[in-house]
């Protein structure tokens, strides 16, 4: 029976507490009288019986109970590992599959029985086996869970996304395996695709869009900025992220920033014009549209902006507005030609300074120099704010400061920020107005400034569209300025022609050339031809019978139609009366309004004529008087020259002789200049080199000796000289040419005495060289009469205006040179 007993060291967990029921229920049983042994052994053996009895009932009903929650335990397994909507497998450390629910075999495409011992690498699709190759790899060697998406490929060729989450664990026999569930992720990841497909598609639209976005947060920080926003402002969108949106606008506009974030957080959306201020510091317009992003409960998130660049549009319509101020004021100016210079310039002024909203400007004149500017024009604003005591009227470049740079440089000066230091400023005289901005724009004609225009103080900055319409401003205003002077000089030369031609003493008329009808004539036309102004327009040349010779006209027309001027011509013309005149005649045609006229002249020359006749017979009468005087001029000292040679011939006194020789040539250099002019026919003056001719032949006839040759050297062309000027001519040298007879004469060989008179620069000279004579023979005195001839010849060259001087040339002897300018 000691097999029998119970030992609970070797009862399984739970079995001591089944013994110690069992044994509670056995004392409770009565025991019945044992034949085996003695009582209370056969008590004890019948307790030990009865007990483990109701120990084996009490295992069968745990083992039934057992039973049924197995059951129930694998009902629930099968639901939770077959049925789950998971799969679920049990991988080696080589990535062979042991084990895998029903979920696992339908996502895989493969039955169970053939899923086992298959490599899972077989249903990895071949783009993402480096994906799970790492995956394994960590779980590993790590032995923490491991995470990972991929694509699986069933047999068929069916692709689907899945997702993996492994954990490491041990089999039965120890060896390390992984638990992998698969998760079939294809719809979410088609879904994932298609968002992220639909935000790439939507950034892209924001991307590339043409308007700018901007996000803000509910504290006015730059959450988002796109491309284009970032450009439009000149930053990057880094640089504008977490950025104050009153960062990027000047005070001004912050104030109304300052509301229009007050209605985005009443929730408030509007769409209106924006100054924005670039990071270069300009200023760009745009248009905002703006909506506010409110929670679900109503709280304020922030805000979304579209921003569309309005700089083009606002330019144009600046191109436009000026272009309609410029346009307008030209048209009024036009339309009232009688303005004066100052009212112009006035007008245009105002005009140019609204067309570029500056608050001052003026407009300033310069000299044909260009150094000084004066005329100036000040707009009436400009005059309110300034206060300068004593305004000049001319302003000198020189010294001028930054307004002279336009005229300096001759370009545009643009300057945005007047208060930065310039070295071109010369500083404001005391009450000027104050200057935060100017531009100085020049009007250059034929490389000459004409007009300066200079702006100040705009609101916004003046840039290079401010320019240009100041240019083209200038440029119409001096046309206007030049037409309005052309038409001022016109209207005046056609009332000084129309007064020239009614006073003038000749007579005009403009006729047509194909009939002779007048069109106009003056005055003098009337009082020549007795027809009244009215009688020759109604009529013409031909039908009045003007032309005493109509082939005369013929002839006039023929000229006129081959290009030709007829001048002065000289016909005959008959008056009213019958009676004809003699008259100068000169025609050309005159294109007028697209039509041909003859324009003549006529004067009369019947009175001309005749006292032209007379004329000439009085000069005829006078001549033959004039003649007659050179004529018994030259006879009188040609007796006064013939009585000294007597004289002198029969004086026995050699010195008295030679004077009385001396005084003879003088006499005969004078008669010759009348005798010259008794035979010219020109009275007035006379031949010098036939003069020269003439005194050389007269000297050298009178030499006693033979060792002295006269030589005149030819001069090419004729020299003249007047009456005054000849008879000094012929005295100087008269005495010139004797001196050198008298003292220059060679002892042992002949003296040769050249002569010769030529113009030079404008002057008369006249030499006389004697080749044998030397420094110390130079003497112009007289035995007698020391000095007489050098005074005469000085006084008579002091009297021409002329100088003299002796040279003595490197070829020998002495030369006398005498110059003068003659009158004529």
């Amino acid at each position: 029976m000691n097999d029998l007993k119970f030992d609970p060291r070797r009862a399984p967990a739970g079995m001591a507490a089944l013994r110690t029921l069992a044994e509670e229920k056995a004392g409770a049983m009565e025991v019945p009288p044992s034949v085996l042994g003695t009582p209370e052994e056969a008590a004890r053996v019948f307790h030990e019986l009865r007990v483990h009895q109701i120990e084996l009932e009490m295992q069968n009903e745990e083992l039934r109970r057992a039973q049924v929650e197995l059951e129930a335990t694998r009902a629930r397994y099968f639901d939770l590992y077959e049925l789950a909507p998971v799969g679920y497998c049990t991988l080696s450390e080589h990535g062979l599959i042991l084990e895998a629910n029903l979920t696992a075999s339908t996502l895989l495409g493969v039955s169970r029985s053939k899923l086992v011992m298959q490599p899972i690498t077989r249903f990895i699709f071949k783009a993402d086996q480096d994906i799970y190759y790492l995956h394994r790899k960590r779980l590993f060697e790590t032995a923490e869970a491991q995470e990972c998406e991929l694509r699986l490929v069933k047999p068929d060729g069916t692709l689907f996304f899945a997702h993996l989450t492994a954990t490491a664990a041990r089999a039965d026999d120890g060896a390390p395996v992984g638990r992998v569930v698969l998760s079939d992720i294809t719809e979410h990841k088609q879904a994932e695709l298609a968002l992220q497909r639909s935000e790439e598609r939507y950034r892209r639209i924001v991307e590339t869009a043409q308007e700018g976005i901007w996000l803000l947060d509910a504290e006015a920080n730059t959450i988002y900025v796109n491309r284009c926003l970032a450009e439009l402002l000149g930053y990057s969108a880094d640089e504008m992220i977490g950025v104050h949106l009153l960062h990027f606008m000047d005070e001004k506009a912050r104030e109304e920033a300052l509301s229009l974030l007050e209605r985005r957080r009443q929730g408030i959306s509007e769409q209106h014009e924006f100054k924005f201020r670039r990071k270069d510091g300009t200023s760009i317009w745009t248009k905002l549209s703006t909506n506010a992003i409110m929670s679900e409960n109503g709280s304020f998130l922030g805000a979304l902006g579209m921003v569309v660049d309005l700089s083009a549009q606002k330019q144009a319509e600046r191109c436009q507005n000026a272009a309609q101020i410029r346009l307008e004021t030209m048209l009024r100016l036009y339309e009232h030609p009688e303005s004066t210079q100052q009212e112009l310039f006035t007008a245009a002024l105002e005009a140019v300074v609204r067309g570029t909203r500056s608050e001052l400007g003026f407009i300033g004149f310069f000299d044909q120099a260009e150094t000084v500017m004066s005329a100036t024009l000040w707009t009436e604003r400009a005059m309110e704010h300034c206060e300068v005591d004593h305004r000049p009227v001319q302003f000198p470049v020189e010294s001028a400061g930054l307004w002279a740079e336009p005229v300096r440089q001759r370009k545009v000066v643009l300057v945005n920020d007047y208060e930065a230091p310039d070295p071109r400023k010369t500083g404001l005289p005391v009450g000027h107005a104050p200057m935060r901005r100017f531009l100085g724009v020049p009007l250059l004609k034929h490389d000459r400034t004409v007009l300066l225009c200079g702006l100040a103080n705009k609101e916004e900055e003046y840039d290079q569209e401010d320019v240009t319409q100041v240019a083209l401003f200038l440029e119409q205003l001096w046309s206007l300025f030049e037409r309005t002077q052309a038409k001022s000089r016109l209207r005046f030369s056609e009332e000084k022609f129309s007064k020239v031609f009614r006073t003038s003493p000749y007579a005009i008329i403009l006729s047509r050339p194909e009939d002779g009808a007048f069109v106009e004539v003056n005055d003098a036309f009337s009082t020549m031809t007795g027809y009244t102004r009215e009688e020759a327009l109604a009529s013409g040349s031909i039908a009045l019978g003007l032309w005493v010779d109509l082939e005369e006209r013929r002839k006039v027309i023929e000229h006129l139609g081959k290009g030709e001027v007829v001048h002065g011509w000289e016909t005959r013309f008959r008056r009213k009366d019958g009676t004809t005149f003699l008259a100068r005649f000169s025609s050309q045609l005159l294109h007028l309004d697209d039509e041909t006229y003859v324009f003549s002249s006529i004067d009369d020359i019947t009175e001309q004529r005749r006292s032209e006749t007379a004329l000439k017979v009085a000069l005829a009468e006078k001549e033959v008087l004039f003649k007659e005087v050179h004529h018994r001029v030259k006879n009188n000292l040609a007796i006064v020259s013939a009585m000294l040679s007597l004289q002198a011939r029969g004086e026995v006194d050699p010195q008295v002789a030679i004077r009385l020789r001396d005084a003879t040539n003088r006499v005969k250099s004078m008669s010759l200049v009348h005798e010259l002019l008794y035979s010219s026919e020109d009275l007035t003056r006379i031949d010098l080199v036939l003069y020269l001719r003439s005194l050389i032949k007269h000297l050298s006839t009178g030499l006693t000796d033979r060792k002295a040759l006269l030589q005149l050297e030819e001069t090419e062309g004729q020299l003249w000289l007047d009456l005054n000027e000849a008879v000094p001519c012929g005295l100087i040298l008269n005495e010139l040419i004797t001196n050198s007879l008298k003292h220059g004469n060679g002892k042992d060989r002949q003296s040769v005495i050249e002569v010769s008179a030529a113009m030079q620069e404008g002057e008369l000279v006249f030499r006389v060289h004697d080749q044998n004579r030397s420094r110390d023979q130079v003497t112009m005195t007289e035995p007698t009469e020391p000095g007489l001839g050098l005074r005469i010849i000085m006084n008579l060259v002091e009297q021409l205006g002329g100088t003299m001087e002796t040279v003595h040339p490197a070829t020998g002897g002495t030369s006398t040179v005498v110059r003068f300018k003659p009158r004529t």
